[in-house]
């Protein structure tokens, strides 16, 4: 906290820049500052050690400057060892501006734009100067060919140019745009609204051509999923998240998923995803919809003692992916005995059915157990125990021990 300010031994309420200025800082000792330390409003510096630079060699100097060559960065009255790589060449000769990349010996607080001098530590001499084009940027590959200009528009380019540059630089991944504009030092005034820039939430922005290339890459993942699994009612939205970059963050899928199917590109049924208007049905063949009337009657006709999955299906591949076409379409219903781990597939509407009968049996009932309700349902325990505990997982039913109590939150279907 600021106490107060001092100029040339005078009290004054504001401090500008170019004045020597004494500052009473409240909690804080002489023995915790250094020479060269800064002091700034929280959250507006961050401390860094790698910058990407404008960098004049002086005329002067007496050889060229080689790839990671150290040096002393200086920056206001601090001082910081520096190693610097030329980006784009290997070396830069005397009296050439060159942009470069420093890293640095320790903490350095800098800001977009700022003059330094660099110097040698042996012989001890100054060698060149320059400003800073970004405090905080990547790791450089020397193979980009877009490095040159993205740096030039950070070091020249106008407020907008080089927040634009900068968001551009983190893809998919986005920023923080208060963040980032606090980072850059940008005037409140700019505003971000009017520039290309996709707000997926208050703390998430992504340039307009990051957004676009990840709008086009999600559809192309959910119609190749289609062509491999035309049954499939869908892509299962987790598997499309992972077909997109890594570095796409929760609120970026959530935000892309509804601009797609706000834009009719895309839809969401649960938890499936889907171009829109894909039909699942429509891509069956004549014979692929004759077993699946075969299949779905095979489990309607056995009512509560339907027939083995094993049995239908006859170890055939594509008899298998109608059978999932079916549970997708919701027609039937995989249940599962937890205590043998053994499935066995009702049909839905014969699920459907069981409501009334269950309701009127355990309504007013102090419980039921499985044989009692093997008895009203005409079916055995090989049949029932499995069923029993997908109605409990639905709400339709509650078990309490040996007992089974009437739930009903939710529809069979449900």
């Amino acid at each position: 906290e600021v106490r107060g300010l001092q100029v040339h031994g005078q009290a004054v309420s504001a401090a500008y820049p170019g004045w020597r200025t004494a500052v009473n800082l409240r909690g804080v000792k002489k023995d915790d500052l250094a020479h060269g330390d800064t002091l700034a409003t929280v959250g507006v510096l961050r401390p860094t050690r790698i910058v990407d630079a404008e960098l004049t060699l002086l005329a002067s100097a007496a050889k060229p400057l080689k790839r990671g060559a150290a040096a002393v960065l200086h920056h206001g009255t601090a001082a910081v060892p520096a190693r610097v790589y030329p980006l784009g060449q290997s070396e830069i000769t005397p009296g050439q501006t060159a942009l470069v990349q420093m890293r640095l010996g320790g903490d350095a607080a800098l800001v977009w734009g700022e003059p330094f001098v660099l110097r040698l530590l042996s012989p001890a001499e100054t060698i060149g100067g320059g400003t800073i084009a970004d405090p905080y940027p990547q790791k450089h590959t020397r193979d980009d060919d877009h490095l040159a200009a993205h740096l030039r528009t950070l070091a020249h380019g106008t407020e907008a140019e080089r927040f634009l540059a900068k968001l551009g630089e983190a893809g998919a991944a986005g920023r923080d745009p208060q963040q980032l504009r606090l980072d850059m030092g940008l005037r409140e005034e700019l505003r971000l609204d009017a520039l290309s820039v996709v707000f997926c939430s208050p703390s998430l922005a992504l340039h307009r051509d990051a957004w676009t290339a990840l709008e086009a890459q999600a559809v192309r993942a959910v119609e190749a999923f289609h062509a491999r699994h035309p049954t499939r009612r869908g892509m299962p939205s987790e598997e499309l998240r992972r077909a997109l970059p890594p570095a796409l963050k929760p609120a970026g899928y959530t935000a892309l998923l509804q601009a797609l199917s706000e834009a009719g590109a895309l839809e969401t049924l649960a938890s499936l995803v889907r171009t829109a208007g894909y039909s699942p049905e429509a891509a069956l063949s004549a014979i692929e919809r004759e077993i699946v009337r075969e299949i779905e009657a095979a489990f309607l006709g056995g009512g509560l003692k339907p027939p083995e999955l094993d049995a239908v299906l006859r170890r055939d591949r594509r008899r298998k992916t109608l059978y999932h076409y079916l549970v997708e379409a919701g027609a039937l219903v995989p249940a599962t005995d937890r205590t043998s781990n053994r499935t066995v597939v009702f049909h839905q509407s014969v699920i459907d059915a069981l409501g009334p009968i269950l309701q009127a049996a355990l309504v007013d009932s102090d419980g039921l157990r499985v044989s009692e309700l093997n008895q009203i349902l005409n079916t055995t325990r090989k049949f029932s125990v499995p069923l029993l505990e997908h109605l409990d997982s639905i709400g339709l039913t509650r078990r309490d021990g040996d007992l089974r109590f009437w739930k009903g939150e939710s529809s069979p279907g449900g």
